[in-house]
């Protein structure tokens, strides 16, 4: 198509009146020339728009992912745990889509960025609750612990340090 088009623009340039004629042939058939022309150039318009469409498609797609890793960031508990193997396929999902307008390309890449890093933080925060809860656990059983070495307890003091330690 390329081709086509450079050489409709090069006889484009050529044209003249290579045999004296009267106004009206002429523009007969400068008008069944440029309606030639004309249909190049629609070829090439339409593989324009077809690609453009494809791009907005792909761009749908990719918002779609990024929406879907946004999401994941509200997660909790064991939800949020799995969530770093479902932002994995989505990357790599994300990754598969074709080429997208080149003026949204570094905005979209970011916003997947910045919705990993806001899913890898929530995490971290998750696990840093969970550790900060375990850490208070051990140090109730280890007071536990302290009392029952002190020395002798009575039978109410056993239930409730029995009970305090299952808990």
């Amino acid at each position: 198509l390329e081709t086509a088009i450079a050489e409709v623009q090069k006889l484009q340039k050529q044209w003249y009146v290579a045999i004296p004629g009267s106004r009206r042939e002429e523009r007969e058939l400068w008008k069944a020339f440029r309606q030639a022309c004309d249909q190049v150039f629609d070829c090439r318009r339409l593989q324009q728009e077809a690609v453009q469409q494809e791009f907005q498609a792909n761009l749908a797609q990719k918002i779609a992912l990024c929406e879907q890793v946004e999401a994941q960031a509200n997660l909790t508990g064991e939800d949020l745990k799995a969530a770093s193997s479902r932002i994995k396929k989505l990357q790599e999902a994300f990754r598969k889509i074709g080429p997208i307008p080149k003026k949204t390309n570094d905005a979209i890449d970011k916003r997947l960025e910045t919705a990993c890093k806001q899913v890898a933080v929530q995490r971290q925060m998750q696990l840093a609750v969970e550790q900060r809860s375990q850490l208070d656990l051990l140090k109730e059983k280890v007071a536990l612990c302290l009392l029952l070495e002190k020395g002798p307890v009575d039978g109410d003091n056993v239930a409730t340090t029995q009970t305090s330690w299952e808990t």
